[in-house]
């Protein structure tokens, strides 16, 4: 897989000057990535742009002067030909905030205190030649539109189930080992987790929700294992 990436010209764009030098230490050492620039905030971020061409933009949200959203909005403005592609790295959690930086163009959101290994698949996956994150990515817009908090651990527990269910034939309890063994927990951990996430997302019983659910918040959540299979169904 690695070997179908190109040479990556990088920048990232983090306030926080210490975690800007553990990215930028650890895309360096890539061996995809050829250069990696680093913004110490929005409107620094914007100067690099007019003046280099990237492929891959990480960035935070919140930054001083100017925020992640208006650095994708800058982007969008720029009518690249071949749009450099985006991670948001940020501790906002708040769906309709995520949501708001999907909608201009953002391809993948990575909470903070992620794991650096995760990080490198996503950019794997991201700029290779694969489909599996066009797969993660509409595994990502479907359970946040079905109203799981982005800031719960389950969400993302959620989505790394579902990546490793459509990736191949396996059962919801091989997943649930698979990402236990990934993030250093339980399975026991996963399912509460997992299990808390379907509790909020049928609490606030958006539309899309019941409608994919066919339930109304009156009804019984429906268990781990019916909401996984059902959002894999759906998932193309």
């Amino acid at each position: 897989m690695c070997s179908e990436l190109k040479k990556l010209n990088v920048l990232i764009a983090e306030d926080d000057i210490y975690e800007r030098e553990m990215l930028c230490e650890f895309i360096s050492k890539l061996k995809e990535v050829r250069h990696v620039d680093s913004a110490c905030d929005g409107s620094q971020a914007i100067k690099y742009l007019n003046s280099e061409i990237y492929d891959l933009i990480i960035l935070d949200f919140v930054m001083q002067n100017t925020d992640g959203l208006e650095v994708l909005k800058f982007l969008n403005s720029m009518n690249l030909k071949n749009r450099p592609k985006s991670i948001m790295i940020s501790a906002v959690g708040k769906s309709e905030i995520i949501k708001k930086v999907f909608d201009v163009g953002l391809d993948y959101y990575l909470k903070k205190s992620f794991n650096f290994e995760y990080l490198k698949e996503i950019i794997y996956d991201l700029c290779g030649k694969n489909n599996s994150f066009q797969i993660n990515n509409s595994i990502n817009s479907t359970v946040l539109k079905l109203g799981v908090p982005a800031n719960l651990f389950g969400f993302k527990y959620i989505c790394e189930v579902l990546s490793i269910i459509k990736s191949g034939n396996v059962t919801i309890s091989e997943a649930y080992r698979k990402v236990a063994r990934k993030n250093f927990t339980s399975c026991e951990c996963i399912e509460t987790n997992i299990r808390n996430a379907v509790k909020s997302a049928h609490k606030s019983c958006g539309e899309f929700y019941s409608k994919i659910f066919n339930i109304s918040a009156n009804d019984k959540k429906p268990k781990n294992s019916i909401f996984l299979h059902t959002i894999a169904n759906i998932i193309e």
